[in-house]
C-alpha cells in the first residue's frame, strides 16, 4: 500500500519510500526494481493479454511532477507522465539511470490505461511486480517500439557501514515480528526516515533517494529495525536555516543517531540504455 500527503509518501508491505510528490516515481523503480529487473518466472505467454490499451499524448498538463502512474487491480494507468519515467518503471530502473533516450521522452508527457478482461483480473492479480512489468514493456515495444539493454558503468557509490563502536539499531524482536499487528513500513520525507521493521537494504535504498547516488549495504547486519533518522535538509544546512543542531547534515546523523557511516567508494551500476523509441502508434 502506497500513502501520500503533500510531503511525505509511505508505502507499507516490503518496500521502499520516497519523498515528495517530485520523486513518487523512485516508489515504483526502486521497491520494482527489486523484482522486476530479474527475469519473471513464467513466460509473457502464460500471463494474461491486455484487452485494451489507450495511449494518448497529455496536452493539458504542465505541472512539474507526475499525476499517476500505478497498477490498479485489472491493469496499469499513467497519467501525465513522460516516457522515460514509464521505461524506468517497466524495466524496474531509477528515472536517473535511464540513459540514450531520446529528447522528446523526457518533455512529452502521456496517459496510457491498459486494462485485462474481466475474466482475467484473478490471473493478473496472481503476477508478481516483475512479471506484470514484463506485461507493461510488451505494451512499450507494441506501441512505442522500445528497445533497450543494461550496461554495467563502474561509477561513484557509497558505502553503508557500522561505525567504529557499534550500531546503535536494536533488531526487532520474534515476538513482535510474529504479532499481527506487525507491519513494515518505511516513509521518507525531506529532513527524516521512519523505519518499522524495516531491513538495512531499505535503509540503503531510501539513502540513494536522498543522497543521488547508489548506496550499497556493507553493514553485514541481518534482521529487522525500528528507526528514526532525522537530518537538516541540505539547502538549510547550506544556509544555516536549520533548527536543528548545525553540524546534523545526513552523514553526520547516521553516526550520532543510528551509530553507521557512509563511505565514497567506486562500483559497478547497471545504467538502461534505450536503443530505439517512437511516438506511439495510433490507438
Amino acid at each position: 500500500m502506497i500513502q501520500m500527503s503533500s510531503n511525505r509518501i509511505r508505502t507499507t508491505g516490503r518496500v521502499l519510500i520516497v519523498v515528495g510528490c517530485y520523486l513518487a516515481l523512485e516508489i515504483v523503480t526502486a521497491f520494482a526494481g527489486k523484482v522486476s529487473a530479474q527475469q519473471p518466472s513464467k513466460s509473457i505467454a502464460d500471463f494474461p493479454k491486455f484487452e485494451v490499451v489507450s495511449v494518448r499524448v497529455n496536452e493539458g498538463y504542465h505541472g512539474p511532477v507526475p499525476l499517476r502512474l500505478k497498477w490498479t487491480p485489472d491493469g496499469y494507468i499513467a497519467e501525465g507522465m513522460p516516457l522515460s519515467w514509464i521505461i524506468g518503471a517497466a524495466y524496474g530502473t531509477r528515472v536517473g539511470l535511464v540513459t540514450k533516450a531520446p529528447t522528446w521522452t523526457n518533455s512529452t508527457r502521456f496517459d496510457i490505461i491498459a486494462k485485462v478482461a474481466p475474466s482475467d483480473v484473478k490471473r493478473l492479480s496472481q503476477l508478481s511486480f516483475g512479471e506484470r512489468n514484463s506485461m507493461l514493456r510488451q505494451v512499450l515495444n507494441e506501441r512505442f517500439h522500445v528497445s533497450a539493454h543494461t550496461e554495467a558503468r563502474m561509477s561513484p557509490i557509497y558505502e553503508l557501514l557500522v561505525r567504529k563502536g557499534g550500531s546503535k539499531l536494536v533488531a526487532s524482536a520474534p515476538s513482535v515480528l510474529s504479532s499481527s499487528k506487525s507491519s513494515k513500513v518505511m516513509a521518507l520525507s525531506s529532513d527524516r526516515l521512519t523505519a518499522q521493521n524495516a531491513p538495512i537494504s531499505d535503509l540503503a535504498s531510501a539513502l540513494w533517494t536522498v543522497l543521488g547516488r547508489k548506496v550499497v549495504d556493507k553493514t553485514g547486519m541481518s534482521g529487522l529495525y525500528s528507526f528514526t533518522l532525522r537530518w537538516v535538509p541540505e539547502e538549510e544546512y547550506i544556509t544555516g536555516n536549520g533548527s536543528q543542531d548545525p553540524n546534523s547534515d545526513i552523514f553526520t546523523a547516521l553516526k550520532e543517531q543510528l551509530g553507521l557511516e557512509i563511505k565514497p567508494s567506486t562500483g559497478p551500476i547497471d545504467f538502461l540504455v534505450v536503443d530505439h523509441a517512437d511516438m506511439p502508434t495510433a490507438n
